[in-house]
């Protein structure tokens, strides 16, 4: 969804742009990039709703390197979270110096990058809060809100837009819809990370869910 907010505020994409991904299986620069299931042409909403890879990863490459790492960066990715715990990471984020064209496919849709569940949070609750940065507070019984330093990262429009497009990903056919609940918006996205093994990718997976509740106006990001 970040790469999709920086994309949108690009004026690189718009919801219903159409997007070629290949029926499946695309290669670029002597590497293979493979969606789950094979779809040749989607709209720019259906490759968030389907986790399109191949989709993701062109809409990456159209928006360009530095712009997509800018925007992670803002986001909180690369850096640590803040909530000074003990063993908190700053997770991996490559300057566009050191990768290629093949780096910036692959980091669009989720691999050659490192990212922590803190950080995916603070991330989610930046598109929460309608695209300005919130710290993260580790607390019990909150009674106030507290100050902390803030940066929009995405205008008010393209967040609303990201979240009605996350929307879809739960109650319309996408790869969330088992978390819709009745009488419920939810604002979602599933995540699928290949497990590291032996310097590179086996087959186990990691797979996750960010909700943001209510999904018009989120009060609760739950990962």
């Amino acid at each position: 969804p970040f790469v999709f907010a920086a994309a949108l505020d690009a004026k690189v994409i718009d919801p219903n742009k159409v997007i070629d991904c290949e029926g499946g299986k695309w290669n670029l620069r002597g590497k293979t990039i493979r969606d789950t299931h094979p779809y040749r042409w989607l709209s720019a909403n259906r490759v968030l709703r389907y986790s399109s890879n191949i989709g993701t990863a062109k809409i990456g490459l159209a928006l360009g390197a530095q712009p997509l790492y800018t925007t992670l960066r803002k986001l909180g990715f690369g850096l640590r979270p803040g909530l000074e715990i003990p063993s908190e990471s700053p997770g991996m984020l490559r300057q566009p110096k050191d990768g290629g064209e093949f780096d910036t496919a692959a980091i669009s849709f989720g691999q050659g990058i490192g990212v922590t569940g803190l950080q995916i949070v603070k991330a989610y609750l930046t598109l929460a809060n309608f695209g300005v940065t919130k710290p993260l507070k580790l607390v019990l019984d909150p009674t106030q809100e507290t100050s902390g330093a803030s940066e929009r990262v995405f205008s008010e429009g393209t967040a609303k837009t990201v979240l009605s497009m996350m929307r879809e990903v739960v109650e319309e056919d996408g790869t969330g819809k088992a978390a819709k609940l009745p009488g419920v918006t939810i604002a979602g996205k599933t995540g699928t990370a290949q497990k590291a093994s032996g310097g590179s990718y086996g087959a186990g997976n990691v797979a996750s869910f960010a909700a943001l509740v209510p999904g018009e106006k989120p009060e609760v990001v739950i990962f």
